[in-house]
């Protein structure tokens, strides 16, 4: 049986801050990024965000990391000892659910895993897919899921500070 923690996604006060700032910078077009934790920290608390950009040609709908930048940021995340742990996309003016698009998109389809030393001190880790709603100008919401036998699971988001 999964441990408790396996259906929650926990991030720090000033990377959700952060996170929503760069994807309401990026309006109308799709703000899209790597999300990370300290690669020492057992709990995975999110607490980096590394944006990246959006190099799809309908961008406003769409979104693609640009192959170079992706292995740049790899690098630099173990270079700068942080741990992979997801991927954000925001839809500007949808809910913070994947779409059908989403659902297929090779980063969630083929459940996505990845080894040392993206993944921290357990090995194989499933990555989180984040998704940030700027449908309603008077709110944020955030939703974050990972890939399960039975499809998509929402994971609960918890918010700390550190």
């Amino acid at each position: 049986m999964p441990s408790p923690t396996s259906y929650t996604a926990v991030i720090t006060s000033e990377a959700i801050q952060k996170l929503k700032l760069l994807c309401h910078q990026e309006l109308p077009r799709e703000a899209c990024g790597l999300i990370a934790c300290r690669i020492d920290d057992s709990e995975r608390v999110a607490s980096a965000i590394l944006p990246m950009n959006n190099t799809h040609p309908e961008p406003e709908h769409h979104f693609k990391f640009d192959p170079a930048e992706w292995v740049r940021t790899l690098f630099h995340l173990s270079q700068s000892r942080y741990s992979l742990t997801g991927f954000y996309h925001s839809h500007p003016s949808g809910p913070p659910f994947p779409s059908n698009e989403d659902l297929t998109h090779p980063l969630w389809s083929s459940s996505v895993s990845v080894k040392e030393p993206f993944s921290g001190a357990e090995g194989l880790q499933m990555l989180q897919m984040w998704i940030v709603s700027l449908a309603d100008p008077a709110t944020t919401e955030i939703s974050v899921f990972t890939s399960s036998s039975n499809g998509m699971r929402r994971l609960v988001l918890t918010e700390i500070s550190v």
